[in-house]
Parts: structure tokens; C-alpha cells; sequence
């Protein structure tokens, strides 16, 4: 039991879960959108090393 001179701990809200799995959506946006960027930029080279390995599957 509480006494009179103790007060309950008052907790504030929970937002940690929310942030970190907020943070975690924002890096793989980011990693997708640098992907996709770099597969953009250099599509012709992959393409072309992948066709020459024989494992461009519309080639």
C-alpha cells in the first residue's frame, strides 16, 4: 500500500515502440529508394553482364 507521503510513479505514454518501428520503416524506404536509384543508373551494365553470363531470363 501507498502511504501518504508516497505518490504512484505516473508514467508518461508509450511511444518508443511506435518511434523505433517508425525509424525502421524510414531505413528500408531509404535503402529501396537508393536500390532503385542505383538500378536506374546502371540498368544497361546489368543487363548486359547478365546477358553475357546467360542469366538474363528475357534475352
Amino acid at each position: 500500500m501507498l502511504s501518504a507521503m508516497q505518490s504512484p510513479k505516473i508514467k508518461g505514454p508509450k511511444i518508443k515502440g511506435p518511434v523505433i518501428a517508425g525509424l525502421v520503416v524510414l531505413v528500408a524506404a531509404l535503402i529501396t529508394g537508393l536500390a532503385f536509384a542505383g538500378w536506374l543508373n546502371h540498368a544497361p551494365g546489368i543487363f548486359l553482364v547478365l546477358a553475357q553470363n546467360g542469366l538474363a531470363w528475357c534475352f
